[in-house]
């Protein structure tokens, strides 16, 4: 009984087979299975993408390291020069209004980049001085 149940089955296997219905169901059975378990290829493409985005953060990192110590050394200079014109001025008394328009102009880049309020308050001093000698206004 056994040997006629394979015969059976060989016999059909042939005849679907010979129709191409057996080669769909294999095809569709595969198809289903590499859907759910795709094949993973290895491309060294991709390694040497990752290689120069690593490479690309690094000099990021570099260059805002950089920015981060120019930004530092630019507030510092400002800071010297807008001390530098104040400390002219307060011995001098006075400041033209030309030169309270570029010791604001630096404060200004001061303030933005992050300087403190020392600077400010020197910015203030100078804006607050008489602009011109106090003998040039006095009456006759």
């Amino acid at each position: 009984m056994k040997f006629l149940s394979v015969e059976v089955l060989t016999m059909i296997a042939t005849v679907l087979g010979s129709n191409g219905v057996l080669y769909l169901i294999a095809k569709t059975m595969l198809t289903r299975w590499e859907t759910k378990h795709p094949v993973v290829m290895r491309d060294d493409r991709v390694d040497e993408l990752r290689a120069h985005v690593d490479e690309l953060r690094s000099q990021v990192d570099e260059l805002r390291d950089t920015q981060q110590i120019l930004r530092a050394a630019v507030i510092e200079l400002a800071y010297l020069r807008i001390s530098d014109k104040h400390e002219r001025y307060s011995k001098r008394g006075w400041a033209h209004p030309n030169e309270k328009r570029v010791v604001q102009r630096i404060y200004v880049a001061y303030h933005s980049l992050g300087g403190n309020g020392t600077g400010s308050e020197l910015n203030r001093e100078v804006q607050n001085m008489p602009s011109y000698p106090p003998d040039e206004h006095e009456p006759e």
